[in-house]
């Protein structure tokens, strides 16, 4: 299994690499595992605040999950929950990650307002369960097995950076593309331009977006400690059409004119 990357890089950084890359225009896939993955992953039961619901013991896409966790290949970053956000899943995330891991947070907390706005400029694929989307997915993508071979060949074709709002099937649909074509990148950008379900980073009141996210894989937090690897790799182009704002939901991808997606 490739250990880690050497290089130590803080929270803002990591961003920084992320949004570099985006116009630098390199290809990477960026699968992101945070709370609802972890006890999806691990067979618990779970209920997402948009709604989608993992039952406990066997799932539909409980192995692919794992799968896409576990997976290690050139490009291909893992995001995980950092110790601060969850030290249990930090340190279970950890050992389960084959490939080159970020923050699973990178767009949220402290990053979420610059992560937001740089995000919208990019003109990218979306995939989302609106109606306005590139490619529509269900509403509810998650709880029940459907066959989502169609999205995966429609994402083949994709001939731009292609971003993904589909709770944890974003992570199965990028690591199944990503085994098949590597020339456009591929991200799980989550719920981080819902304007429909407020979650507690979005909320300017509870205080997260102040918080800056670090991680320690050992028995004890440190204060102000920093990941070990931080670094993610995405390509792509910046344009948007004049006066129209791409905005991503829990439920998919609204379009508004001459507006900017808030929390």
């Amino acid at each position: 299994m490739p250990s880690r990357t050497a290089r130590s890089h803080g929270f803002s950084e990591a961003l920084d690499e992320v949004l570099e890359d985006l116009k630098a225009g390199r290809p990477f896939a960026l699968v992101r595992y945070n709370d609802g993955e972890y006890k999806a992953v691990r067979g618990e039961r779970y209920t997402a605040v948009d709604g989608w619901r993992s039952p406990s013991g066997s799932w539909w896409l409980k192995d692919a999950l794992a799968e896409a966790l576990t997976y290690s290949a050139p490009g291909y970053w893992v995001g995980i929950t950092p110790s601060c956000c969850g030290i249990r899943a930090a340190r279970w995330y950890a050992k389960q990650a084959s490939g080159r891991q970020t923050f699973g947070t990178i767009f949220n907390n402290a990053n979420y307002r610059r992560a937001q706005a740089e995000l919208t400029k990019v003109d990218a694929f979306w995939v989302a369960s609106d109606s306005r989307a590139d490619l529509v997915i269900p509403k509810d993508c998650v709880t029940d097995a459907w066959d989502y071979g169609r999205i995966i060949e429609s994402i083949l074709k994709a001939t731009k950076p292609v971003f993904i709002s589909a709770g944890p099937l974003a992570n199965v649909l990028i690591h199944r593309v990503w085994q098949r074509r590597r020339d456009v990148s591929l991200v799980d950008v989550g719920s981080i331009f819902d304007t429909e379900v407020l979650r507690t980073y979005q909320d300017p009141s509870a205080g997260l977006q102040n918080h800056v996210c670090s991680w320690v894989y050992g028995s004890k937090v440190a204060a102000g400690a920093t990941a070990p690897a931080t670094t993610v790799v995405i390509g792509g182009s910046t344009a948007v059409a004049p006066g129209v704002t791409k905005v991503s939901t829990s439920s998919g991808v609204r379009v508004a004119p001459n507006t900017k997606p808030s929390g």
